[in-house]
């Protein structure tokens, strides 16, 4: 997926941002390569370490995320009060506009 977005996607002109991905990718892979070789019982115990190892850091992350990232940034409502001051901002919901755009033209889809 990672060089299918970077290659197709962005036409190869974002391949020095996704070449983390390539090197988090290759040790991966030979990683769990490498893990094929060992005995069943080290098998299982490395997977559960690894697995929940990485429950655990995506399980921080999002609690960061929340703690520390809230929606409430001041910086975050002026734009959005900017936005809605600004003459021309659409109040309708999407399903409003929807509604609205299937009265012009019969053939529009969600």
């Amino acid at each position: 997926m990672t060089v299918y977005k970077s290659e197709v996607i962005h036409s190869g002109l974002s391949r020095d941002h996704y070449s983390g991905f390539y090197i988090l990718s290759t040790f991966g892979l030979f990683f769990f390569l490498i893990a094929l070789k060992l005995k069943e019982s080290y098998r299982k115990n490395l997977m559960l370490i690894v697995f929940s190892g990485t429950a655990c850091l995506y399980g921080i992350e999002i609690a960061i995320s929340t703690v520390f990232l809230k929606v409430s940034d001041p910086s975050y409502n002026f734009s959005l009060t900017a936005l809605k001051n600004k003459s021309g901002y659409d109040f309708r919901s999407e399903r409003e506009f929807y509604d609205d755009m299937l009265d012009v033209d019969k053939n529009i889809v969600p």
